[in-house]
């Protein structure tokens, strides 16, 4: 697949939608994604009344041309005259000084702090006993969506968005019970598979593809909610080790799901961009 090296971003302040506007909607986003080359074409209402979309390209010809057909610009002067109140468009080199245009993300639940530091201070046994530190750059957290590079020029839309999601649904209990593993690569703490959880979850996914009209995750249909304690350069002596303290350990704890944390990868690693509280 040609990879994602431009992305067009399209707010608008919406005037007087008819249904000749989502109907022409729907045809150029399939066009474009047909015979222009576009990549991805992710749709959002960042607040009411504005619209943000995304659209990704490999190339600036592919966008010229785009911009050049006729039922693209004939589009664009009926959202002139009878569709948006205000728009603009803007052009985001990603791979041009990408920290300054794109960011990574990703969205999880975080236990609460006395959890955190409990499962912390694990992590942080199997830093330095076996010298598996990948873990500790982020929060101990189940992750809902993995990381994903999002322009920030429209980050806040994104976040508008996800506050909406979120205040969607209501929170949930979470129980986190025993440890387990993935073959001898990763162990973690194991969640119990509860239905709000999944729910919640195949919730997010189905915002993603149908709501935003993104691309389906890798695996997105085996989804296991963990807290990883150890991944990344595991030897199979250090998995031994590690699962011979965890694997027999006891541990049951619960807390309720009160709120969905946007994660932002910072040099320094994983840190909290913005909480979005369930209702």
């Amino acid at each position: 697949m040609a990879k994602k090296k431009y992305a067009v971003i399209f707010h608008a302040k919406l005037a007087d939608l008819d249904p000749a506007y989502f109907s022409l909607s729907r045809e150029l986003r399939s066009r474009a994604m047909s015979e222009f080359g576009c990549l991805e074409f992710i749709s959002l209402e960042s607040k009411p009344g504005a619209e943000t979309t995304i659209s990704y390209w490999s190339s600036l010809e592919q966008i010229q041309a785009w911009r050049q057909d006729p039922q693209h610009q004939q589009a664009q002067a009926l959202g002139k005259a009878k569709w948006y109140a205000f728009f603009e468009t803007q052009i985001v080199d990603l791979l041009a000084d990408e920290s300054a245009n794109v960011g990574l993300f990703f969205l999880a639940l975080l236990p609460p702090q006395e959890i955190r530091d409990e499962l912390r201070k694990w992590q942080h046994w199997t830093a330095k006993e076996f010298q598996v530190r990948a873990a500790l750059g982020s929060p101990p957290h189940i992750t809902i969506y993995p990381p994903v590079r999002w322009p920030l020029a429209a980050l806040s839309a994104w976040k508008n968005s996800l506050n909406n999601f979120s205040r969607s649904h209501t929170q949930f209990s979470v129980t986190i019970h025993g440890f387990n593993h993935f073959g001898k690569e990763v162990v973690f703490a194991d969640v119990e598979q509860s239905p709000p959880l999944m729910n919640f979850q195949k919730s997010f996914l189905k915002y993603w593809m149908e709501s935003l009209g993104a691309r389906c995750p890798k695996h997105a249909d085996s989804y296991h909610p963990h807290i990883t304690l150890a991944f990344r350069n595991l030897t199979p002596a250090s998995f031994k080790g590690i699962w011979e303290k965890f694997g027999p350990l006891p541990y049951t704890r619960q807390f309720k799901a009160e709120e969905m944390v946007l994660l932002k990868h910072q040099p320094t690693g994983w840190e909290i961009e913005e909480r979005f509280a369930l209702r």
